[in-house]
């Protein structure tokens, strides 16, 4: 006799057959374990889909969850309400950890909690990331983003140090990012240089920029630190809240995306930062392609063509999440610039 394996009896052994009638919590707990974690950012995944040592049988076994009628969860002497509630969680665990595998753009809302280095203890900020959606790059958590503001510290000791202090009694340095996304840099300036920063994004991005800022608002304020948060489109730069507003330091991190970037952000921190000697401004570029390195050095010509000269520059190497041949993303990592400017004549 030929005995016909379905695809539940091919699912990895750590997974609960849903023959056995597997209860609400042991479902639950084996969903949970399935789900993909980005890359620690280091080269190393930190994806946990290695307790399922066969994505195809795992994929099958996802399925039969979303399929199954889940009938069985009705004998455990449970109310109506309290069996369709965790059908319901089932249901949308096994949805999220099928959408996770497929891509990034695929990935449902998630909040990650980022480890920054600091003096004297190092800080950890939640950062929200909402599905990505269109053109709305700015729900993501780039590696440029996590690069520098690892950075932050050892920056503020090398370029702008005459800039911050400690001190409570002392005014804060006012700093301005420029397309700040989910915020993480930003964020971090303030509670890392006792800043004072306004994040600024598009309109579509600003309410979960927000809620980001909301999240770490505790944590900065410890520090002494302060956020605030509006929109500004650099086609035209204004901001409604103080149209005559000047900065210390501008930031702005991965913002070069298509050809009129690079104009449009140079003039743009040209207007916002303060016409003196101390000002500073800092901007970071992920050479993914020729087209970035082209746009990187595009920037650096625009910037001194409008009065900024380079004062420090580096390369990093970073790890972004969920690239292009799924999770993992190129393990070879990505080349990332920076570059500190000022004024190079004081008007």
């Amino acid at each position: 006799m030929t005995v016909i394996q379905s695809p539940l009896a091919a699912q990895d052994a750590s997974l609960p057959s849903l023959r056995s009638k597997p209860s609400f919590k042991t479902l639950r707990n084996a969903l949970e374990s399935l789900a993909i974690q980005p890359n620690s950012w280091t080269g190393a995944s930190d994806s946990q889909d290695i307790k399922a040592q066969d994505p195809k049988k795992v994929n099958r076994y996802l399925l039969s969850v979303v399929s199954s009628d889940l009938s069985w969860l009705e004998d455990g002497g449970a109310e109506e309400a309290v069996v369709s509630e965790q059908r319901e969680k089932i249901w949308e665990l096994a949805s999220k950890r099928m959408a996770e595998r497929c891509g990034r753009t695929a990935m449902p809302e998630m909040t990650r909690t980022w480890l920054i280095p600091s003096s004297p203890t190092d800080l950890q900020f939640s950062i929200r990331e909402p599905p990505l959606t269109g053109d709305n790059l700015g729900f993501k958590t780039w590696g440029t983003a996590f690069t520098i503001a690892k950075l932050l510290d050892s920056l503020g000791t090398s370029y702008f140090s005459h800039l911050l202090s400690k001190s409570p009694s002392l005014p804060q340095p006012q700093i301005l990012e420029l397309g700040a996304g989910t915020g993480l840099v930003g964020i971090a300036a303030a509670a890392i240089w006792r800043a004072s920063v306004l994040l600024t994004d598009l309109p579509a991005i600003y309410g979960n920029l927000t809620h980001n800022a909301g999240l770490n608002e505790e944590i900065v304020r410890e520090r002494g630190g302060r956020l605030e948060c509006e929109v500004l489109d650099w086609n035209t730069p204004v901001l409604t809240s103080d149209p005559d507003r000047k900065f210390d330091i501008v930031i702005a991190a991965d913002p070069l995306y298509d050809e009129e970037h690079p104009s449009l952000v140079s003039q743009t921190i040209t207007q916002f930062l303060k016409r003196d000697g101390g000002a500073r401004a800092l901007v970071a570029v992920p050479l993914r392609d020729a087209k970035t390195e082209e746009m990187a050095v595009s920037l650096g010509a625009l910037m001194a063509r409008l009065g900024l000269g380079l004062v420090g520059q580096g390369k990093e190497v970073f790890w972004d999440d969920w690239g292009e041949g799924g999770e993992g993303g190129d393990r070879e990592g990505v080349r990332c610039w920076w570059g500190v400017w000022r004024w190079g004549v004081v008007e």
